[in-house]
Formats: structure tokens, sequence, C-alpha cells
């Protein structure tokens, strides 16, 4: 709601992205599938629906498959992960604007996408201020969560 006047701009882009980088394709795409069909509850779901899942998951998978350019020296570089991030909004956008093909003629898909370039380069922007904003934090809580030796909730059990 606090990002609603600003169209396209919204963190689950990043959040995917972070969620495949830290913990891997299988979490990205539940991740992807769960943000789409509960926020679609809100904002009515529809065909768009699909795309919108394969676009994010499509992201997180391949944020999996570059961790090692986003994680060097076990620090985040945010140069690398700034940079897919501003592809990544590109990529969704368009992805999602495959959808329009069910209702028209391919003839127009151009036009849309041109049509849609001020919204990719908001949700682009966006991305990249997520990435200032949040990267660093965000990933050491992750990385808390992924480093962890014992799985167990509570590592010892309270005495009598």
């Amino acid at each position: 709601m606090l990002l609603d006047p600003i169209p396209n701009v919204q963190p689950v882009t990043f959040l995917v992205i972070m969620v495949g980088i830290y913990f891997g394709i299988s979490y990205s795409i539940a991740f992807a599938t769960i943000v789409t069909l509960s926020s679609n509850v809100m904002l009515e779901h529809g065909l768009w629906s699909n795309y919108q899942i394969i676009g994010w998951a499509s992201i997180g998978i391949l944020a999996a498959l570059l961790r090692t350019q986003f994680i060097q020296n076990e620090k985040l570089n945010i140069t690398n992960l700034a940079i897919f991030a501003a592809f990544s909004g590109f990529l969704f956008n368009w992805i999602v604007s495959l959808s329009i093909l069910h209702n028209v003629d391919s003839s127009f898909f151009l036009i849309y996408l041109l049509n849609g370039v001020p919204f990719d380069l908001l949700h682009a922007g966006g991305n990249v201020a997520f990435v200032a904003w949040l990267a660093n934090p965000l990933s050491e809580l992750m990385n808390r969560h992924t480093n962890l030796t014992n799985p167990e909730a509570v590592p010892e059990l309270a005495s009598n």
C-alpha cells in the first residue's frame, strides 16, 4: 500500500532474487508462487497470475544459478546484484506481457512492449533502490538461516 502510487515498484522481485541466492531454486519457486497467489487474492487472479509465477520463478532460478556472481569472498557484491535486479525488472515485465497474446494478435506485441518501457524502467529502478536499501541487512539475516549447524528450534532442553 505504501508503494501503490508508484506503478511497478514493489519489493517482490528483489526478495525473489535474495531467496534464490540464499535458499536455492526450490525455495525461490515456492516463494514466487506463494507471493503471487496470496497477493492476487487481494488484487484478483487472472491468466496473468500464471505468467507472474513463471516470471518471478525464472528470476529466482537465475539468481540461484548465478549465486557465485553475487556472493564473492563471503560478501554480497552489491554492484552485480543491482545490475541483475535492474535486468530482472525488464525480464519479469516482458514475461508477464506474454499473457496479452491470449487476447490480441501477436502483431501488437511489440507495440505493447514499447508502451510498457516507462513501467519497466520504474520496476528496474525500484529493484535497484531495494538492493541499495535492503540487500546488506537482508543478506545478514538470510545468512544466519543458511548457516545453521543445529536445525533444532531450541538447542537445549530446559531442566526441571
